[in-house]
This record gives C-alpha cells, structure tokens and sequence, in this order.
C-alpha cells in the first residue's frame, strides 16, 4: 500500500483483502511531516460473526469529522466499536483503527460529538487510571460536561445449572450498557449519579444548585435536564 495518512501518532491500517481468517496490521509511526516507517505484524482475530448482536455503536458507517489536537482535521466515514473501545475510520480507500486517541480533540458523526478520556477511579485507597471513549452532551470546552459511556459485553448462554430445569444452547450474544460521567474544568472522567444529590455535589455551592434545579422543575435523572443545568452555570462560568 502506498498511500499513507500521516497525523503525528500512531494508526493501524486495517487490510482485510489479505484473509478473512485474520486482519493484518500496519504500525504507522510519523517520524516527520515526510518521513514514515513502518511494521507489519498480525494481529489476534476473532470471529464475531459467531456472536450474536452489534459490537457497534452505529451499524452502518457514517460520515463525520475527525479533529487532531494539532488542529488538523479528516472528513470520513466512522463506525465506534464499543466493546473494542475503537474508532474506526475510512479514509479515502483505507482503513484505520485510531490506537492513540488521547491525541483525537474529537469525532463527530450523526450529529453526535465523541471524545477520548482518561476515567480515573477510587476503589480501596488506590486510585486505578483507565480511558475510554465518551458522547458529549454539550460544548466540549465547557466547565461542566456531561459524557455518555457505553461499554459491551458478550453474554453467554450456557448449560449451566443456576436455574432449576433451565438448559441454554451456548449462543453468544452482545450487550450494551450506558453509564454517566462528568468531565469537570477539562479533568478525566469520573462517573456520576443522576440524581439530584448526585449532580448538585458537583458544584462548590449546592444549595444554589438544588435552588435552581426546584424552580426550574428540571428531573437530574433525565441528561436533557442534566444538560440544561450545566449550560446555566456553565455560563456563570462557576
């Protein structure tokens, strides 16, 4: 292959043409604006054909933006793969799969805003550092940002015996679940209740918050109400 996009990070170039057993990767390394090497290796592949459901976010590829932290930009076709945690990318007549999106500003696609963060979390007086892609609610450079998070999973159905005269037929299926994060004055992610306890102990001043929240009726379970909060106090810069 002789064409090459060159963004300043990693990338692997996706050449399904060689096998439909497996995927043979392209490391991209940008050395310089007219200098790039490369190594091929094969990568793990498994059949997800044989699992039922979509590991994807959206099933067919769209067209949208992709935008560097340098301020370059790529119009394309997208596909998110939520249980690789992928962006998929089709560039003129290539291939690519972002391995270092933590260099991504953000994707857009389908009227929706996706971003890279890091999620660090607190469990037994260690903190454990992670990423993951996001949905953006609202304006990405905002103190305040509400962040969708969905993660896939593969549910068997096995023979086991948890239920009394129950028999599974060992099928494999995808499930999707959506959790919430906030991402506060451009920090990493963190996980949210949507509550009104939840949203309020975001802000310095909670009884402002629940003040606002009770006259204005707004439901904290429902991330539109969410939104409308944060554009509030986003724009009282607080």
């Amino acid at each position: 292959m002789k064409k090459y996009l060159v963004i300043y990070f990693i990338i692997f170039i996706s050449l399904n043409t060689f096998s439909q057993e497996h995927t043979i990767y392209i490391d991209a390394y940008a050395v310089s604006s007219n200098i790039t090497s490369f190594t091929i290796t094969k990568s793990n592949y498994s059949k997800e054909k044989e699992i039922k459901g979509n590991p994807y976010y959206n099933k067919e590829w769209m067209f949208g933006e992709l935008k560097i932290k340098n301020n370059s930009s790529y119009s394309g076709l997208f596909k998110y793969n939520i249980h690789q945690q992928q962006m998929e990318m089709i560039h003129k007549k290539d291939t690519f799969i972002i391995s270092k999106p933590l260099y991504v500003e953000y994707v857009k696609f389908s009227n929706k805003t996706f971003i890279y963060s890091l999620i660090i979390s607190t469990g037994k007086g260690a903190e454990k550092i992670s990423g993951s892609y996001f949905r953006a609610h609202n304006n990405l450079e905002d103190n305040y940002v509400l962040l969708s998070k969905f993660r896939s999973d593969i549910k068997v159905n096995d023979y086991g015996t948890r239920y009394a005269g129950s028999i599974g037929d060992g099928s494999k299926r995808y499930t999707t679940n959506k959790s919430f994060y906030v991402k506060l004055f451009n920090g990493p992610a963190q996980k949210v209740n949507l509550s009104t306890n939840g949203i309020a102990k975001l802000f310095s001043d909670k009884k402002i918050v629940k003040k606002y929240i009770k006259k204005n009726k707004l439901n904290m379970n429902n991330a539109k109400d969410v939104v409308l909060l944060f554009d509030h106090f986003n724009k009282l810069n607080l």
